[in-house]
């Protein structure tokens, strides 16, 4: 229920953004929409947007550092994972899905 209503408010604010990119508050909310669905690089990309509007939003400016961190270690497990998966694959003789997975 929880993740139905973060993804109906992230669609919302995807909607408010289509329509006046200069929204702030719109692109505050699909920010933490991407955050509560684990979405950091998503998510900074917004904050980033509010920040080239007004570079003294005091939420986006706390916010960036933070997301940011979080994207690059969510990039790192990521690839990580990628990187196992397509060594698991390699071992059982699947080696053209573990070729697609790393490269």
């Amino acid at each position: 229920r929880m993740q139905q209503q973060v993804q109906s408010s992230n669609s919302a604010a995807i909607d408010a953004v289509k329509h006046n990119s200069l929204q702030i508050k719109a692109l505050l909310r699909r920010s933490f929409a991407h955050e509560a669905l684990e979405r950091p690089d998503l998510a900074v990309v917004d904050m980033r947007a509010v920040l080239q509007i007004d570079p003294t939003n005091h939420t986006a400016r706390n916010s960036v550092d933070r997301l940011s961190r979080a994207a690059a270690v969510l990039a790192e497990l990521t690839a990580d994972n990628m990187l196992i998966k397509g060594r698991k694959w390699i071992k059982a003789g699947v080696t053209k899905k573990a070729v697609d997975v790393l490269t």
